[in-house]
């Protein structure tokens, strides 16, 4: 299976629980938004990123919360 599809295949059958904002940086410009999601008691922070190492917005980076 692909990467990618793989990837993103944990969020299959999820619900959309609310925005998370990692609001570290003093510039608005510079947080990171995303969501969270769960499924039964398991919930995950997907965080939006350009790339899997975290330099900007456009990648999901998928984590247990």
């Amino acid at each position: 299976m692909h990467y990618m599809e793989k990837h993103l295949k944990q969020l299959v059958g999820k619900t959309i629980k609310g925005l998370i904002c990692d609001d570290s940086s003093d510039s608005e410009y510079e947080h990171f938004w995303g969501f969270q999601v769960s499924q039964g008691q398991d919930k995950y922070n997907v965080w939006i990123q350009c790339d899997p190492e975290g330099n900007g917005p456009g990648h999901l980076n998928i984590e247990k919360a």
